[in-house]
């Protein structure tokens, strides 16, 4: 009986530890997914009210077009895919919560440009290259075409000399008015 009366004492004593054993996996099981909902909700919420980016400066342009009717999910998914922006779902709720009116049209945007940028670029006329998705965009092509020579020479002269490129800039925009006269 001896016997008995300890075997019952390590019965008991094994099934009090194991408990206590599950208890603590149970506990750490529970914190543990408790922080990645915390984090991702932290994260979720950051995209939608903080300034993201997909890429540091100074990032790479992209042409992106936006058609009439086009919801807005489907200009988030685009967006999403073309690695414009970092989430859908947040690019949508920042622009149903803020009231956004997105106009069609083909605008430049830059994988560095951040939620804000890209939704003020594409609610404004100013921010298009073109209205309906022709027009200015191919006249541009044309104009750059005629002097690409020119281009590319002064480029290499002022690269050279260490100036950023932005006279030649400057210089096309005379151009392309003189040609327009």
């Amino acid at each position: 009986m001896k016997r008995s009366a300890a075997g019952k004492l390590i019965m008991k004593f094994a099934g009090s530890t194991i408990r206590i054993v599950l208890d603590i996996i149970f506990y750490i099981v529970v914190l543990v997914v408790m922080l990645r909902a915390v984090k991702y909700a932290y994260d979720f919420t950051y995209q939608i009210f903080g300034s993201v980016s997909v890429a540091e400066a100074p990032g790479t342009d992209v042409e992106f077009e936006i058609s009439k009717g086009e919801s807005t999910m489907e200009i988030a998914t685009r967006l999403e895919n073309m690695q414009l922006i970092k989430n859908k779902r947040t690019f949508y709720f920042r622009t149903r919560l803020k009231e956004y009116n997105i106009i069609p049209g083909t605008y430049i945007l830059n994988t560095s440009m951040d939620y804000e940028t890209i939704l003020e670029i594409i609610t404004s006329s100013d921010g298009a290259i073109s209205e309906d998705g022709e027009g200015v965009l191919d006249k541009k092509t044309e104009g750059e075409d005629s002097s690409k020579e020119e281009v590319t020479d002064e480029a290499s002269d002022e690269t050279s000399d260490g100036d950023s490129g932005d006279e030649t800039s400057g210089e096309e925009k005379s151009k392309e008015e003189k040609k327009g006269e």
